[in-house]
């Protein structure tokens, strides 16, 4: 770790010299320096490992900008999501991804939705995942890189809609599925384009590095809203991209790479979780919001902030040391279910939002760890009726030859 005080700048030559051995290598493909010995440490020190992994995504990784220095890009995508949001009846929010990035776009669409109907608004939000809602429970990694399909689906949810907000999440910048997406609405003037990643453009996979670079050209760079190393005061005139919002924006703070290599899901997972929770709880308060009453880019950024540091006080609590001694039984315990010939490991839960976070989790264990799905699943009251996804119950379908492992009720 290198502290350096406001008045310390890093110069380019340390930081090119920090970013050397990452030159021709995504840095979500690397392997992070602190997990070199993970596969023959003991449950206690994975989780001491796994937390500094995990501090990356608040601390930055090297040289290069956090989720903190990003402050004015998330301010930039609120805002754009604020203008959207005025007309849900005729507007749509698109979140699309592939893998768990597809996941949780579900999980937002189906939360943010919510809300609305609470308020008797038209919910607006929907999601696109490659492979459609088998997806949600089960890899299917053949049609990630199928263009065509991408851009069906995408058309399919926006058709009759006005006004399009798309907000592709790919975390590595290699989803071509996501790319396709992008590269049609930033040619349709009745889109607006986030993309979010956590790799710098000039690293995207070669697919869709033409998308991740022109709208590296789009976007303003965090350093811009900054003068003299400090952001504009409330009383001074707002910078002229907050006047003026760029069409497409590349959100894409690097977090450094996973305790395991390339696997995504755990800390990008996290990031693209809370950056999600972040923009869609900050839009659906500003807009309600009196036109008098609006805040200004330097009060949103500060509510930002604010809620950045709340998720680092929730990483900080789930890591405390009071809790790491359950943690590693519980680990233990697992680790020690699936070494053995039958060992299955259930979540069992009601029909609440912790139950649809122990589904995602159950769904990534073949894809990260070769644990075969019958022996790590989730059920909870409801079932598919609870998790509201377009296709309803996917026992019914009569297309797959394993419906077995599409069981999600209780009653199983």
């Amino acid at each position: 770790f290198i502290f350096m005080s406001k008045e310390t700048e890093p110069t380019s030559s340390a930081t090119d010299e920090l970013k050397t051995n990452t030159d021709n290598v995504r840095i979500t493909e690397l392997s992070n320096e602190l997990s070199q010995n993970i596969d023959s440490s003991t449950s206690m020190e994975i989780l001491r490992i796994l937390r500094s992994c995990d501090a990356q995504i608040f601390s930055g990784w090297r040289g290069y900008e956090s989720v903190y220095d990003f402050i004015p890009i998330i301010n930039l995508v609120i805002r754009q999501l604020i203008v959207v949001l005025r007309d849900t009846q005729h507007n749509k929010v698109i979140l699309s991804g592939s893998g768990t990035s597809g996941r949780l776009a579900f999980v937002m669409c189906r939360a943010l939705n919510a809300y609305l109907s609470q308020t008797n608004e038209t919910a607006c939000f929907d999601y696109c995942i490659s492979g459609g809602d088998k997806a949600l429970l089960a890899s299917y990694d053949s049609v990630e890189d199928n263009g065509e399909i991408a851009v069906q689906d995408l058309l399919s949810v926006t058709r009759d809609a006005h006004k399009v907000m798309l907000i592709g999440i790919t975390c590595g910048l290699s989803a071509k599925y996501v790319g396709a997406q992008m590269e049609y609405a930033m040619n349709s003037k009745k889109y607006t384009a986030v993309l979010m990643g956590f790799n710098p453009a000039s690293l995207a996979r070669d697919c869709i590095k033409q998308v991740c670079m022109k709208l590296d050209r789009c976007t303003p760079k965090p350093h811009d809203f900054y003068m003299d190393g400090e952001m504009k005061d409330d009383d001074e005139e707002e910078h002229k991209h907050y006047r003026q919002l760029p069409a497409h924006i590349l959100l894409n703070p690097i977090v450094g790479p996973e305790a395991i290599t390339a696997s995504t899901r755990m800390k990008c997972g996290s990031t693209t979780k809370m950056l999600l929770d972040i923009i869609g709880v900050l839009a659906m308060y500003c807009r309600g919001r009196p036109h008098n009453l609006q805040l200004s880019a330097a009060q949103l950024n500060a509510m930002i902030n604010e809620y950045l540091r709340a998720y680092e006080g929730i990483y900080r609590d789930t890591y405390a040391l009071q809790h790491l001694p359950a943690l590693s039984h519980i680990s233990s315990a697992i680790g020690d279910t699936l070494n053995s010939m039958q060992g299955r490991v259930i979540y069992v839960g009601h029909a609440d939002v912790l139950s649809m976070v122990a589904f995602i989790d159950a769904s990534e264990m073949q894809p990260t760890f070769g644990t075969v799905l019958p022996r790590y699943r989730t059920y909870f009251e409801g079932g598919w009726q609870y998790l509201g996804n377009k296709q309803g119950d996917l026992m019914l379908l009569d297309d797959d030859d394993d419906d077995d492992k599409f069981k999600l009720d209780s009653k199983w």
